[in-house]
């Protein structure tokens, strides 16, 4: 935060702030940061400090509450777009699965189908004919023989 905003934040002018660090012998440039330019946490506490007895008494102006509810409406629009990204990859993740469904579900019933045709062909046990007992299971299976 700079001291012009700080200055907006408490009602008063930059010259005040710089006034009253002056009267009671705080040099600016300790507050300040060298690389931003701008006041320091343990600045904004300072000159809080300086102006009442508590930083929550200060009462923010009607641009910063403005500013900070435009930067929330951006952040959930943001979120909003992240959000409706991860359900169309989920809506393509369902039909994809739905689809590995439907030809499991297909691939299963004609394995069933091959079962039964399978059991109706063996012979029921203890029913097995000499025959029958010289038949391969192949033979069996097809009802075929060699040769």
């Amino acid at each position: 935060m700079t001291i012009k905003q700080m200055a907006d934040k408490l009602g008063v002018t930059p010259q005040a702030i710089y006034q009253r660090l002056k009267k009671n012998g705080v040099q600016i440039s300790t507050l300040i940061d060298r690389e931003t330019k701008e006041l320091t946490g343990e600045a904004e506490v300072i000159i809080g400090k300086l102006y009442g007895p508590d930083q929550s008494e200060i009462k923010p102006t009607k641009q910063s509450v403005i500013d900070a509810l435009n930067e929330q409406v951006q952040t959930l629009r943001t979120e909003k777009a992240v959000l409706l990204e991860r359900i169309k990859s989920l809506e393509e993740s369902v039909s994809s699965l739905k689809s590995d469904k439907e030809s499991l579900t297909t691939a299963l019933d004609k394995a069933q189908e091959l079962h039964k045709q399978t059991i109706t062909l063996l012979p029921a046990p203890g029913q097995v004919s000499q025959a029958s007992e010289k038949l391969t299971w192949k033979e069996r299976l097809t009802g075929r023989r060699r040769g």
